[in-house]
């Protein structure tokens, strides 16, 4: 199987984790069978666990350096638009 990794986010924690895609999407199926909800959402994919890391880091270090009147998934939506630039 093609090992990937997921770097997550999640709004209500204001934390990032990372994982193997394959774990992601298993723990994500189980809670949905569940009914539990979870707010962390993939922002990435990555061929190795550090560059997952780097993301996030560096979408830790961008969120802090952005707009903090912006609320929310403004607030998301435009530091993963210029992640993207």
């Amino acid at each position: 199987m093609l090992q990937k990794f997921a770097s997550e986010y999640s709004i209500e924690q204001d934390a990032f984790h990372y994982d193997q895609l394959y774990t992601i999407i298993a723990r994500n199926k189980q809670m949905i069978e569940e009914g539990i909800s979870n707010d962390y959402q993939i922002i990435g994919i990555f061929d190795t666990a550090d560059k997952a890391m780097e993301y996030n880091a560096k979408f830790r270090e961008e969120l802090n350096l952005s707009d903090k009147s912006k609320n929310g998934m403004a607030h998301i939506s435009e530091v993963f638009d210029r992640m993207f630039e």
